[in-house]
């Protein structure tokens, strides 16, 4: 099974960490989508795939688009279950 955790910052991810290693620890791909921070090494480390967000947190339609276009060719593209 391939399964993405998708928050804004990886804090987010974090707080799961012992549920997303489950998965690992099963067997399945695990993705965590999420801004940039200081846990997203220890992600990686621990066999996690992760791909950054480019976050703003200012009111921005313009931005707002570009990530939408971003996740959609990820999802697209990794075909997650």
């Amino acid at each position: 099974m391939k399964v993405a955790h998708l928050t804004s910052v990886d804090l987010g991810a974090l707080f799961l960490l012992p549920q997303l290693e489950a998965v690992l620890n099963e067997g399945h791909e695990c993705h965590i989508i999420c801004g940039d921070g200081p846990n997203v090494a220890m992600f990686k480390e621990k066999g996690f795939i992760v791909h950054l967000l480019d976050m703003t947190r200012d009111i921005s339609p313009r931005q707002d688009f570009k990530l939408l276009g971003f996740l959609r060719k990820l999802f697209k593209k990794e075909q997650f279950d």
